[in-house]
């Protein structure tokens, strides 16, 4: 499996929205896949996202 992480910012509901997009896409391609937001600190949050495929999920 691998994985990416991509920051997002909350504040741009588009950016959220983009970071769903990016799982359906990842699953089309990949077969299973897995999303979850990190929050960090001072406010710096990523998605991660995994694939089932050895191929990076967003590159």
């Amino acid at each position: 499996m691998s994985i990416a992480r991509v920051p997002v910012d909350f504040f741009n509901p588009g950016q959220v929205f983009a970071c769903l997009g990016l799982m359906e896409m990842t699953e089309v391609l990949f077969g299973a896949a897995e999303g979850a937001f990190v929050w960090g600190v001072a406010g710096s949050t990523q998605f991660a996202l995994r694939g089932a495929g050895d191929g990076d999920p967003v590159a």
